[in-house]
Order: structure tokens, then C-alpha cells, then sequence
């Protein structure tokens, strides 16, 4: 798995899009259940950024969330508070989108968005 790949994937996906209020990495068995979770919770949209064995997404999450809590352009924007977490069997790699003024056209918008990470899989 190439973490720099995803970093910049999810980099060049932020830049592009900074009506993106906030956003969480994240990992997951079910990325359905998921997107209930947060959407209970503020966020808008999840979008799988690419699936693979369980310590690689583990040791992903880690290292992207700790590189954007920590980058002085995206710290503010990321709501990630801690690195990893949930389970240990997840093998879906997610990122969580909270979208400043949302509407029904808008959010459809972000359907199109999903198959902006599919490269990192190939």
C-alpha cells in the first residue's frame, strides 16, 4: 500500500474542494454503517478511499491522521483526535466530509467524488 499515494490523493481532493468544513480518516468493515454514524454525527458524505488487509489499512490510518493533524495547512480542517482506533479487522480505508452550506444538489455532487480515489487501488 502507498500511504505517500493516499496522502496525496486526499491532499489534492482537499485542495480542490475547500468547501470540505471539516474531515476524519478513518477505517471500517462496513462502510454503510459507517456513513449512518456520522451522518448522526454532522458529517455529510463518506467516501472509501481504497480497501486492502487489515494491518496495512490499520497502519495507514495511522500514519495520515497523524500527518494531517499535524500539517499546518489541514490541521484546522482535520477532526481526527487521535491516531487508529475501532477494529482491528476493518479493511476499508475512509475519509468523512462535514460540507459547508450543503444542499441535496451539492451533496449529489459528491457521489462523482467516490471514484476520485479509485486509482489508488489499481
Amino acid at each position: 500500500m502507498n500511504i505517500q499515494l493516499i496522502r496525496t490523493q486526499i491532499e489534492a481532493f482537499l485542495d480542490d474542494h475547500i468547501d470540505v468544513e471539516k474531515f476524519k480518516i478513518g477505517k471500517t468493515s462496513n462502510l454503510d454503517t459507517r456513513e449512518d454514524d456520522y451522518q448522526e454525527n454532522g458529517y455529510h458524505k463518506v467516501i472509501k478511499i481504497c480497501s486492502g488487509e487489515a494491518k496495512e489499512i490499520s497502519d495507514a490510518e495511522i500514519a495520515l491522521t497523524r500527518y494531517f493533524r499535524d500539517d499546518s495547512k489541514y490541521k484546522e480542517r482535520c477532526d481526527n483526535r487521535r491516531d487508529g482506533g475501532g477494529s482491528s479487522d476493518a479493511t476499508i480505508l475512509y475519509i468523512a466530509l462535514r460540507i459547508n452550506d450543503i444542499s441535496i444538489q451539492h451533496l449529489n455532487e459528491f457521489e462523482v467524488y467516490e471514484q476520485y480515489f479509485s486509482c489508488i487501488n489499481n
